[in-house]
């Protein structure tokens, strides 16, 4: 099984050259894994509801702004997991809404728990011409022209349903998952092909010890569209299942480096948890950009309903 996994990560690491069309990896996934990894819902045996906010490089024009929210949740009568999420990402003169749902059903076994799931995703994503700015055009009172017939003055658009199949496997030794964006019906809006996705490719490798009153988990999270790659690794611990602490680092080589970040989170009431994220941009654009990047997240979380039937707690402690 590692070496699997660590053969699995070299080929996914191998990208071509060119100009991504994904989005930017928001930090705090954590706060659900079936936010990325949509076979993750429900494991933990508990019902969650998140909503975070990002704002990036806070002092630069157009900068990447970020909602997100969602539920997941067991159900454990049938031995399954459903999840769905909505988000809001605006970059520039771009703005994507997306939403998806996922159903995951669990197998145990007596070694590995295997979560196999699939999910609908629909990507909206809009230009507005009307925020170009160009050196010789015409904005105010005058009239609005970018004198430059190559510039569109009004929206362009595109919408994308994607399938969303899905993998998740824990282990005693390692926990690792797998997520496949497959775009099926695309169609763009004044003209065809204004924009095309690429099939996506999410892992998500996770293991986690508990020593005394500490909780300590570590992350590796790959995602790729074949054209870049973006990764982000996260060491976090918990102390007393109240408070925690976590420090994350994107990018893999010297090309792909894009921040490095801090992270807390407070129980500041007995199923809410409240999460801050704070990123120094360390990327080859630092001494361009303006500003950290910021995280803020609310969590909701509370037990699942018990099933007349239940999973032997050998195979998962937590279903």
């Amino acid at each position: 099984m590692i070496r699997f996994i660590l053969f699995f990560l070299v080929l996914i690491s191998i990208h071509l050259e060119g100009e991504a069309q994904q989005s930017a990896l928001s930090a705090l996934q954590y706060l659900d894994y079936s936010r990325v990894i949509g076979a993750t819902a429900g494991l933990n045996g508990t019902n969650i509801a998140s909503l975070t906010y990002r704002d990036q490089w806070t002092n630069l024009p157009g900068r990447p702004v970020y909602y997100k929210g969602g539920w997941s949740s067991p159900i454990k009568s049938i031995g399954g997991a459903y999840s769905i999420h909505g988000s809001v990402d605006r970059i520039g003169l771009q703005t994507s809404t997306a939403f998806r749902i996922g159903y995951n059903q669990v197998f145990p076994t007596e070694i590995l728990l295997i979560s196999a799931g699939v999910g609908l995703g629909f990507d909206q994503r809009s230009w507005d011409g009307r925020l170009i700015r160009t050196p010789d055009g015409i904005y105010g009172s005058q009239g609005f022209d970018h004198m430059d017939p190559n510039l569109t003055l009004g929206n362009m658009s595109h919408q994308s349903f994607d399938l969303l199949p899905s993998l998740f496997i824990q282990s005693q030794y390692v926990e690792v998952g797998f997520e496949f964006g497959i775009p099926f019906l695309e169609s763009s809006n004044p003209v065809k092909n204004v924009f095309q996705k690429n099939y996506t490719l999410r892992t998500l490798i996770f293991k986690e010890f508990t020593v005394s009153k500490y909780v300590i988990s570590g992350q590796l999270f790959v995602y790729s569209d074949f054209i870049k790659t973006q990764s982000e690794i996260l060491l976090k611990t918990e102390y007393n299942g109240s408070i925690f602490g976590a420090v994350s680092v994107r990018g893999y080589d010297k090309n792909s480096f894009d921040a490095m970040g801090l992270h807390l989170g407070i129980k500041v009431y007995a199923k809410l948890w409240l999460m801050i994220g704070v990123e120094l941009p360390i990327n080859i654009l630092q001494g361009q950009i303006s500003g950290l990047n910021q995280d803020f997240g609310l969590k909701y979380v509370w037990n699942a309903k018990n099933s007349k039937t239940r999973f032997p707690v050998i195979f998962n402690p937590r279903w």
